[in-house]
């Protein structure tokens, strides 16, 4: 969902069939994690977590970047009982995929979000699963309890993913 009234208006739908809903978002490629309306992620997942029967908010279909920027902030506005997640996009924010530009963003944490190594695959400037499954490991430390890939994410990246959890869950 692109905005928060299309979120807010498919959770709503969703609810009354009974089943499980999972809202997720797209984000704008800005570092000031916001939805590609224009507005901040944290109304979206307030208005998320005002729905009685929402079980998770997510971003999809984002930069690895925004959404790295983005996943501590939906921890922080959603109680535990929400689970929040990620699946990003494996191109680079300035490659293919999307029209709107990077401006260099860098992740909420002290910390830069890590330089993603180049690959072509497919006509994408991809993002090698070793390279995604650290970042998508940094998201589950940053309160993701949902993960995986979408537009250039293959296979062999979730099961780069795949692997990193199991060897966590070995601990």
């Amino acid at each position: 969902m692109a905005s928060v009234r299309e979120g807010t208006a498919a959770a709503s739908a969703g609810v009354e069939t009974g089943l499980p809903v999972w809202v997720s978002f797209t984000l704008s490629e800005e570092a000031d994690c916001s939805l590609r309306s224009g507005e901040d992620i944290s109304i979206a997942a307030e208005a998320c977590r005002d729905i009685n029967g929402v079980e998770a908010v997510l971003v999809n279909c984002s930069s690895i970047e925004a959404t790295t920027n983005v996943i501590p902030k939906l921890r922080e506005c959603l109680p535990p009982s929400i689970q929040v997640g990620g699946y990003a996009n494996g191109m680079d924010s300035n490659s293919g995929g999307d029209s709107s530009s990077s401006s260099g963003s860098s992740s909420s944490k002290s910390t830069e979000v890590k330089p993603i190594e180049p690959q072509i695959k497919d006509s994408y400037n991809d993002c090698g699963p070793e390279s995604y499954a650290e970042v998508a490991m940094d998201w589950i430390q940053d309160g993701a309890t949902i993960v995986g890939g979408c537009c250039g994410i293959f296979p062999e990246h979730i099961a780069a993913l795949n692997e990193k959890i199991a060897l966590v869950e070995k601990e």
